[in-house]
């Protein structure tokens, strides 16, 4: 379930679908509106970086907390649609600063939440004792959920977006996208990466890891009572329940074949409960397909081919 940076952009890949023309003439275009919309969303900062437009932004949760966020939008009339983009246990919303030029090449501005108990809305020990309680690590999912629900609907009232939001999302944030794109019909499109089919699968796979950091639940593993009443709070939000639900919208899945937090098997057991359309890549690597630990640069660098190239397809007009 861990969160990491990724370490190889979308740019190589986004270059060569550009290069075919959908997204690489020029433009000019007024600078983009400050962020407007619903739940009191409000522009904080805004500064260029290459391609994009960076700007920081708030708005309100339906318990009134707030939400940070960033909404990188592609410049010089590029954004054709809006990605949000996701990644996992102890990420924050910068991470996807990794991806944002990448997106842009291609026509896709990039917004990205930290998620409950994540970056501005916790620290690090808030969140090791949210891992290890089931109630805790519940209200983490299912309010990030609602959380993305009202992004969604600010970034369809964004010029940028066009009214076409995809969804990619990376071990947590690839099951907190499988509930939301299960749940909200204007989710175009999904990539969902290194999924467990349930939250029973995810304890037991994280239980010997060697990071801290990932261990969910730690100590239930063994407790068969203490388990069992653990997932009476959290199999309702076993991510196979929902998967075929986004259909249907098409759905990316990828796994490693080297994942020592989701195992093959596991992986093959989600991408089984998802509905058609789907596409499943299964690569050579570990858990982050994007980068180390234990996916190669040439990997790596294939799967940022196959994933810009499932967007590109899915979310940008005449892609």
């Amino acid at each position: 379930m861990r969160g990491r940076r990724a370490a190889v952009a979308l740019a190589a890949a986004a270059l060569a679908l550009a290069a075919c023309g959908a997204s690489g003439a020029t433009h000019t275009a007024p600078k983009p509106a400050p962020v407007v919309g619903p739940y009191d969303a409000q522009l904080l900062a805004s500064a260029p970086d290459g391609l994009v437009t960076a700007e920081r932004i708030s708005y309100k949760a339906f318990d009134g907390e707030t939400v940070p966020a960033l909404f990188a939008i592609a410049t010089a009339g590029r954004s054709r649609a809006c990605l949000i983009w996701e990644d996992g246990l102890g990420s924050t919303k910068e991470d996807a600063e990794a991806i944002w030029q990448g997106a842009a090449r291609i026509g896709l501005s990039t917004f990205s939440i930290d998620l409950r108990d994540h970056g501005q809305r916790g620290t690090m020990a808030h969140l090791l004792q949210v891992i290890r309680s089931p109630s805790a690590l519940a209200a983490l999912v299912t309010g990030t959920v609602n959380d993305l629900m009202r992004a969604v609907t600010i970034l369809e009232a964004q010029p940028a977006c066009h009214h076409v939001v995809g969804y990619s999302g990376l071990s947590l944030g690839g099951i907190i996208g499988t509930l939301l794109a299960a749940q909200d019909r204007d989710v175009r499109a999904a990539v969902l990466m290194s999924v467990p089919p349930t939250w029973d699968a995810a304890i037991h796979s994280t239980h010997d890891v060697d990071d801290l950091k990932s261990v969910l639940l730690p100590g239930l593993v063994g407790r068969p009572e203490a388990l069992r009443a653990a997932l009476r709070v959290l199999a309702p939000l076993d991510p196979d329940r929902y998967v075929c639900h986004i259909a249907p919208r098409p759905v990316l899945l990828m796994a490693g074949r080297h994942d020592d937090v989701v195992p093959p098997s596991e992986a093959r057991a989600f991408q089984a409960a998802a509905c058609r359309p789907k596409t499943i890549v299964n690569y050579d690597g570990g858990h982050i397909p994007l980068g180390p630990p234990g996916t190669s640069p040439a990997v790596a660098t294939a799967n940022a081919q196959v994933i810009t190239e499932f967007l590109f397809h899915r979310l940008v007009p005449g892609g």
